[in-house]
């Protein structure tokens, strides 16, 4: 007998603003009305924070900015400018649907203090609620963040998102195994989680039970350029998870392939 339920849609790398796409976004509305999605998960690559800093440093460059104080002042202009952007890329999804954001420190912020990319999100999120929508949930400084289920604060997901930008791997397991054996290892010294998500490897693995662990690798969601697999998966992927009155858990998914949308470009 299931006593809770919850479903939420787990997408990786939109990229912003280097490979995303808007009609990524209408899909997007799309899978969560289809799906009574109730939540989504962004695993990691929100924003191209490399991208974003080297356009900062040539813009800088282009307009002859040199001095300290100048080159603050054309920063903070910067970095509202694409928080703009990126708050009517990314919509809102309607009443009580909230984005949970695992930001990459490799993909999102780049340098000293997070970059141009920290600096982006945190204007994002307060333009967000400066409007009255509050959806947005960031999770920076962590690899591997917490989510707690909706009807509990103690049983959660863990989010898993690279602490280095991914090398290419012949198979999808590998790349998705060298961002997860680092944490099962810590796993059973801590609560463990009802579900693993891994994002940023561009893939779309589901391992029922990896080290007694479920375990989700997240599809990117923009126009793959740059492979990380010899399978890469564009799209992304919908979880329902379910507490029995026994107290275990269950899991069913449902992924979503975009790439014949990306190939008819």
């Amino acid at each position: 007998e299931v006593v809770s339920e919850t479903r939420l849609l787990a997408l990786s790398q939109i990229d912003f603003p280097r490979h995303s796409r808007d009609y990524f976004m209408k899909l997007q509305r799309e899978v969560v009305a289809l799906d009574r999605v109730q939540w989504v998960v962004i695993a990691g690559g929100l924003i191209a924070g490399k991208y974003l800093e080297s356009l900062l440093k040539s813009e800088l460059k282009s307009n002859g900015i040199r001095k300290a104080d100048d080159k603050e002042m054309y920063r903070e202009g910067f970095a509202f400018s694409w928080a703009k952007k990126l708050d009517e890329f990314l919509p809102v999804l309607g009443e009580d649907i909230n984005y949970h954001i695992a930001v990459s420190p490799k993909l999102d912020t780049i340098g000293e203090e997070g970059g141009i990319g920290r600096k982006i999100l945190e204007i994002f999120q307060l333009l967000r609620a400066g409007r009255g929508v509050k959806d947005v949930r960031l999770r920076f400084d962590d690899e591997e963040p917490r989510m707690s289920l909706q009807w509990s604060t103690k049983e959660e997901i863990r989010v898993l998102v690279p602490p280095f930008e991914g090398w290419y791997s012949k198979y999808v397991s590998t790349a998705v195994q060298r961002l997860t054996n680092p944490y099962i290892g810590r796993a059973f010294t801590e609560e463990r989680p009802v579900l693993i998500l891994v994002g940023c490897t561009g893939s779309g693995v589901n391992v029922p039970s990896y080290e007694g662990i479920p375990m989700l690798s997240v599809p990117a969601f923009n126009k793959i350029k740059k492979t990380k697999t010899t399978e890469s998966m564009v799209g992304g992927v919908v979880v329902t998870l379910r507490k029995h009155k026994s107290g275990a858990f269950s899991y069913s998914e449902k992924t979503h392939d975009f790439r014949p949308f990306v190939s008819a470009e």
